[in-house]
């Protein structure tokens, strides 16, 4: 083979050789150019699927968004549906509380520091800061709605002390109410405008049904320094609040005890004659005011005797309520069987009652020592021992009284267990502790049966400055 063949066979195996490498080469720019037009295109969808779930997103906004130009308080632009009711309801709240501004904050100085309005004050601050909260929120509703929890939760608190509030106030003036009608029908009954009885009857009703619901018994504040039909409506509301939980104790009442209570309320009608500063006066008193003071329950019957003729247990009850069983009382000076059975009770619980509330010139007695000096006076045969022994149903601590233990702790009477329709141990009711030591309150407050658990007992009852100093922000309903 010449040098000349051997040259052009080198030639066409590198031609050969040339051709293959292009071929790889067009197979591997197809192979790249079908790859990159996949990923492409890939890359086209994906970013047009993103641009759809954005439309998507804008669209849901769009729909659950609206406007709100006109709020008192201020608000994003745009709310949720969710963030809108929250704002709804903390509008409403905040309503409700300003309508409670006349009865917890008035503008009296002393009552500024009163645990009430500062319990007020503090429950106005939650509910502004609540809605305040809504006008930081931003206007998507994936931001919206988690942050949402801070204000629903501040609400649900404010709705819950708003109750506590609302049922402290609508039952102080319940009280009021009850006191300013039934010193407006003695004042008609001393004046000989009254017709019958039906207003009594239906007041002496209410205290019944609050006994059978075994309701908490609380004494009204009885101020002798305001007008005397006032001061005679506390005490007579007192006595018959008294008077109705005892008497269904007693088998002789059990079945008539609004005759006993309905008494109760009438009893001092004839005090309306006594002189306002002889009530309020702080000295004691002279032999001409104790003439006047004695000559009440005859003048009592006389104006409650044309109301009821029929009803002479009514004008007898009322005449007697002041007899002892020894002759010392008055207006009579009548003893033992002479006096009737229902004057027996009024005066015991008439005595227990005065004991309890504070006077011009002392303090309140603790309901123990009140309880303890009725007895003693049973004992000594002023006050018939049966009706005596039956006031001991209401403990020497009644049912939602304010106790202070040996430990310090603070809790509220809840419950005065009996065997057997008979009190076992006056002095060692159910209480539900609400303070523990050092007067911190306890996260959940626990029941203790004193009858049944050793190293606990009461010390004391709480003053009213004390209930609302040491429990009137934690328990407002209590203090």
């Amino acid at each position: 083979m010449t040098e000349t063949q051997q040259l052009l066979g080198k030639i066409t195996a590198l031609r050969q050789r040339l051709d293959q490498a292009q071929g790889l080469a067009s197979e591997a720019g197809n192979a790249v150019s079908e790859l990159v037009g996949h990923e492409g295109a890939s890359l086209v969808d994906l970013r047009h699927r993103a641009a759809e779930g954005s439309a998507h997103d804008l669209a849901v906004d769009q729909a659950t968004l609206a406007n709100h130009p006109d709020r008192e308080v201020p608000v994003p632009r745009q709310l949720t549906a969710r963030a809108r009711l929250l704002a709804e309801r903390g509008r409403e709240l905040l309503t409700r509380l300003r309508g409670l501004n006349d009865a917890l904050a008035p503008d009296v100085p002393e009552s500024r520091t009163s645990a009430r309005s500062v319990v007020y004050r503090q429950t106005l601050a939650i509910t502004t800061t609540a809605l305040r909260a809504l006008a930081f929120l931003p206007d998507t509703v994936t931001a919206q709605l988690p942050l949402c929890d801070g204000p629903a939760a501040l609400l649900d608190v404010v709705a819950a002390r708003l109750r506590t509030l609302e049922a402290t106030v609508q039952r102080e003036g319940d009280e009021r109410n009850r006191v300013e009608l039934l010193a407006l029908w003695l004042k008609r009954v001393e004046q000989g405008q009254a017709e019958d009885l039906e207003p009594f009857v239906l007041i002496a009703n209410e205290l019944v049904a609050q006994a059978e619901e075994c309701l908490p018994l609380r004494f009204l504040p009885e101020d002798a320094t305001g007008t005397v039909a006032t001061f005679v409506a506390t005490h007579a509301l007192n006595v018959a609040s008294v008077v109705s939980r005892v008497a269904r104790h007693l088998p002789s009442m059990r079945y008539r005890t609004i005759e006993p209570v309905l008494a109760a309320l009438l009893m001092d009608v004839g005090m309306l004659r006594i002189p306002s500063e002889s009530l309020a006066s702080r000295a004691e008193w002279n032999d001409e005011q104790h003439r006047t003071l004695e000559r009440h329950p005859g003048d009592g019957e006389e104006l409650v005797r044309p109301l009821e003729p029929d009803a002479t247990w009514l004008a007898r009850s009322v005449l007697q309520h002041h007899e002892r069983l020894d002759g010392t009382g008055y207006p009579e000076g009548v003893r033992e069987h002479q006096i009737d059975p229902i004057s027996r009770l009024l005066a015991v619980c008439d005595v227990y009652v005065s004991l309890a509330s504070q006077r011009p010139h002392r303090g309140a007695c603790d309901p123990r020592t009140a309880m303890t000096e009725t007895l003693l006076m049973a004992d000594q045969g002023l006050l018939d021992r049966d009706m005596a022994e039956a006031l001991l149903q209401l403990s020497f601590y009644p049912v939602g009284t304010l106790v202070e233990m040996a430990d310090g702790a603070v809790g509220v009477v809840a419950a005065v267990p009996a065997r057997s329709g008979e009190l076992t141990n006056p002095s060692r009711p159910v209480v539900l502790v609400l303070l523990e030591s050092g007067d911190v309150p306890l996260a959940i407050p626990r029941h203790l049966d004193l009858a049944q658990v050793e190293g606990h007992s009461i010390v004391r009852s709480l003053t009213p400055t004390e209930r609302r100093q040491r429990i009137g922000r934690h328990f407002p309903e209590w203090a």
